[in-house]
């Protein structure tokens, strides 16, 4: 199995109706061929100092294989979130492969 974690922040002018929008399309993302399964969530409050929550959100994906995973990269529906949702009103993101 295939864990692809993908950390996302929004940038500060994002309004919540975009932020809302963006988390609601990427719960869709679970409806493409190859995942397995798929969370998305907002970070939990702490005041645990080892953990960041700067972050707007994050995903979880699970994948069956590493070619499963390239392959969900490639198709037209992730694609299409990317350009139409996330790229808009990314400010940064980072992604863990493992």
């Amino acid at each position: 199995m295939i864990d692809h974690i993908v950390v996302i922040w929004l940038k500060p002018d994002t309004t919540k109706a975009i932020a809302d929008t963006i988390f609601s399309e990427a719960k869709d993302l679970a409806n493409i061929d190859g995942v397995v399964g798929l969370r998305v969530g907002e970070p939990l409050p702490t005041d645990r100092p080892v953990v960041d929550t700067s972050y707007t959100f994050a995903l979880s994906m699970r994948f069956e294989t590493r070619e499963t995973m390239e392959t969900y990269l490639k198709c037209d529906a992730h694609q299409s979130f990317l350009a139409d949702h996330l790229r808009p009103a990314l400010k940064r993101v980072i992604v863990y492969d493992f």
